[in-house]
């Protein structure tokens, strides 16, 4: 696993970098590499759009633009479709199964919301196993955040990938929050400008969003799975 992952810990060319440096270029990296990506990103999506029918193969499709969008951050050179379709073939598997499994829990929280927020007039005590229930929403949704980049970036079994995501969901809380509103607020702007911003969203929107998540989902795995394996 360390010869696997050896080159996260490589040095980029030129002058080292000291702790203080590093954390400050967490913070800005991402946004420069961002600006210097565009256009592969906008093509990524379009990557995406491709290969991306509904349950079946949406889940590889995923883990594979999360696999480019981690090769971009780490500086890594990147041949945009060939290593798009290799991570896709590669991880189709585990990627199907999670997607399967994040579908089914989707539906399942989904319902139970409904159910119990139509029944909370006549009966106030329901209001309990409806909050509940939104908490574990807001959970997997946060696990949902590092499923699959988790795929792409350490060797683990379905389920470890599953526990580990759980973790993450409470042990990076602040982080996720700050994304979840960060990515609210995109939504809220091209709702605003709907419908016109329909097909930007699917340009520019959606692959800008899981940019922000897989550099914070990367940047917590890096530091929480990676380096103490």
């Amino acid at each position: 696993m360390a010869n696997l992952f050896s080159f996260i810990h490589s040095p980029p060319p030129g002058k080292g970098i000291d702790k203080t440096t590093k954390k400050k270029r967490k913070i800005f990296s991402y946004t420069e590499i961002y600006f210097q990506k565009f256009w592969k990103l906008l093509q990524l999506n379009f990557i995406f759009i491709l290969f991306s029918i509904p349950i079946v193969t949406i889940g590889p499709a995923l883990s594979a633009t999360s696999y480019i969008m981690k090769n971009f951050v780490t500086h890594n050179s990147v041949f945009l479709f060939h290593d798009f379709l290799q991570s896709f073939k590669q991880n189709f598997k585990k990627s199907f199964v999670i997607s399967i499994f994040s579908l089914v829990i989707h539906l399942l929280l989904y319902i139970s919301l409904s159910f119990y927020g139509q029944n909370m007039q006549s009966n106030k005590i329901i209001i309990i196993p409806y909050l509940f229930i939104l908490l574990s929403s807001i959970i997997f949704i946060f696990m949902n955040y590092y499923i699959h980049i988790m795929i792409i970036s350490v060797d683990l079994k379905i389920i470890t990938i599953i526990k580990n995501s759980f973790l993450l969901a409470f042990l990076c809380i602040k982080s996720n929050i700050f994304i979840s509103i960060l990515i609210g607020i995109i939504i809220y702007i091209h709702l605003l400008i709907a419908p016109f911003s329909i097909f930007l969203f699917f340009i520019i929107g959606f692959i800008t969003i899981q940019y922000i998540i897989n550099c914070n989902a990367y940047f917590h795995i890096e530091k929480y799975i990676i380096k103490k394996d």
